[in-house]
């Protein structure tokens, strides 16, 4: 989990208390409820419904009391869901396949019988 409080899960981001920025924690999805739950070892520590389409970050802001002010500005800003993240630079690009020279594996023999004298 990130030091900022928020771990991705499904494309979107959610938020765990600021005592488990940094530590692994385990994230289960029961079938019967839209909802994450998250665990530190055995203990739930966090819940969230489960954000609808992707990139959006669902953020608890009970999560990052008690930290000071600075602190908290640098962590992720407290607010609505963002909109949808956007591919960086050179997401989708292709790329031409390099030219290479085509050998017999001959050559390759009599390197290998070279190198073993």
């Amino acid at each position: 989990m990130a030091k900022d409080c928020l771990l991705s899960y499904r494309g979107n981001r959610y938020s765990v208390p600021h005592a488990y920025a940094g530590k692994s924690v385990a994230v289960r999805e029961p079938l019967d409820v839209r909802v994450i739950r998250i665990f530190h070892q055995q203990d739930w520590i966090a819940e969230h419904r489960m954000a609808t389409g992707k990139g959006q970050a669902v953020i608890a802001p009970a999560h990052y009391a008690g930290l000071p002010r600075r602190v908290r500005r640098s962590m992720a800003p407290i607010s609505a869901p963002t909109t949808e993240l956007t591919p960086g630079p050179g997401v989708g690009l292709h790329h031409p396949v390099p030219v290479v020279e085509l050998r017999s594996l001959d050559i390759y023999e009599e390197v290998a019988h070279i190198a073993t004298v």
